[in-house]
């Protein structure tokens, strides 16, 4: 990134302007002065140029390689630091370590491999550049003894030709970069030409919005990931999915706008397939509140904002404080301006899941999608944010992923994922009667709050 942003800095500055310029502005003189010791000035550049483009004749996959080892450094490099709490509870020092170590080493052997197949034919460039003196000071002696030369023409095509390789060298340099941005920017193109889903030519608005999976298969490559999966989630009512890690219940809530398309079947919202509807409008119809929350480096404010951009500040605020994020965020020395740091490290689990409770209060969606609101939560302040949730979700069409049983106890419908399938469905009093996994999964569930009151008391 640095060399692609030094780059571009360069490109609109005057310094490649002289690079180019002055090398032609120079040869037009030199002709104009005496022809013959002009194309001894130049004769070197033809040379200069062929050993150029021997320097990345055939060494496309290697250069390849090695911006891939750059990325696999750098990757390496954030995940070591990111973690590095985690890291250390586990004593994983070493072998974490290792895994970075291995990345440097493999980004250095690929630079190696990089500069033993390009290296010798740049040298060889920048050489010629500033060997063309041995042409043009015996040229120049020659037709200077027989008098075809005057002494101070002779000097003046000595100094012209010594400094004739300074702007070339310039060029040489910005070439090479400009073939190593030129292959980041090939891979940033490759990656935003992906195909992006089809967008309908004749978009519907649904009536209402009850969601309704009509056996719905998704397959990621060999992998099948849902199976016939069939449901209705009515508006004004919850929707729990609950099933063991793994077993599809993200990937469910994730076809709702449409993130992928499905394998087969169908999705509808109101009666419309979400095929049907304009990517802009069903992104419009929902908010998401998932347990991993991703805050910007901007202000709480602006982070809140996302929700609504044209949102003013008062309403911001009244969106924070339904949420139960306002009395924390005034705390702070800037209040509402201040930043959340990367991926929001400033700020605690429980703070960052209430700040994304608040953008979802503040878009107002017809539709929301819960990865469990509360899991980051401290006991002191669950009991307000399931108030909050409460006043969102009124009215609304509501998918909830639990994790904690306990939330959902009251939810119109719980469904029972297994193997990327709904396995059983109905409230919880049905399920505890007609699901034996359900009902082992609640008695784990009660048996292990018992044991953390136990151990409170």
């Amino acid at each position: 990134m640095s060399k692609s942003l030094n780059y571009i800095s360069h490109t609109i500055s005057p310094e490649i302007i002289g690079a180019l310029v002055s090398p032609i502005v120079t040869t037009i003189f030199l002709f104009f002065m005496n022809w013959q010791m002009a194309i001894a000035t130049i004769a070197i550049i033809p040379l200069v140029f062929i050993s150029y483009g021997l320097t990345f004749n055939g060494s496309n996959q290697i250069m390849s390689n090695f911006q891939k080892s750059l990325l696999k450094m750098n990757a390496a490099i954030i995940e070591y630091v990111n973690g590095m709490q985690m890291i250390k509870s586990f004593s994983l020092t070493a072998s974490s370590y290792k895994k970075l170590s291995a990345s440097f080493l493999e980004y250095s052997e690929s630079q190696r491999a990089w500069g033993k197949a390009a290296y010798k034919y740049f040298n060889l460039s920048e050489v010629l550049i500033i060997s063309g003196i041995l042409i043009i000071f015996p040229a120049g002696m020659f037709m200077f003894l027989y008098g075809n030369l005057s002494l101070e023409m002779f000097i003046l095509f000595l100094l012209l030709g010594l400094g004739y390789s300074q702007p070339l060298m310039k060029l040489i340099m910005f070439m090479y970069t400009g073939s190593q941005v030129a292959k980041g920017e090939a891979e940033i193109h490759e990656l935003l030409s992906e195909n992006s889903l089809p967008e309908t030519t004749n978009p519907q608005t649904p009536t209402n919005c009850t969601i309704e999976f009509s056996n719905v298969a998704f397959a990621y490559g060999k992998r099948q990931i849902l199976n016939n999966v069939s449901f209705t989630a009515k508006q004004n009512e919850i929707t729990a999915l609950v099933g063991s890690s793994g077993a599809g219940k993200t990937t469910i809530a994730r076809f709702i706008p449409r993130f992928w398309d499905v394998s087969s079947g169908e999705i509808t919202i109101g009666g419309v397939d979400i095929r049907d509807i304009s990517s802009s409008k069903l992104m419009d119809m929902i908010s998401f509140v998932f347990q991993d929350v991703f805050l910007f480096n901007l202000s709480i404010k602006d982070n809140i904002r996302f929700g609504k951009n044209d949102a003013p500040d008062d309403e911001i605020i009244a969106a924070a404080k339904v949420a139960q994020c306002h009395d924390f965020i005034a705390n702070f020395p800037d209040g509402y301006d201040t930043f959340a740091g990367q991926r929001g490290t400033k700020l605690s689990g429980g703070e960052k899941q209430r700040i994304s409770l608040a953008r979802a209060i503040l878009k107002d969606a017809p539709i929301i999608v819960f990865d469990e609101a509360t899991s980051a939560s401290d006991p002191e302040n669950e009991d307000k944010i399931q108030e909050a949730v409460s006043k969102l979700i009124k009215n609304k069409t509501v998918i909830i992923i639990a994790h904690n049983l306990s939330t959902i106890v009251d939810t119109n419908q719980i469904l029972l994922i297994k193997d990327g399938r709904v396995a059983e469905s109905g409230t919880h009093l049905e399920l505890l009667k007609i699901s034996e996994t359900y009902k082992n999964m609640w008695q784990t569930h009660v048996k292990s709050n018992e044991t953390i009151i136990a151990e409170v008391s």
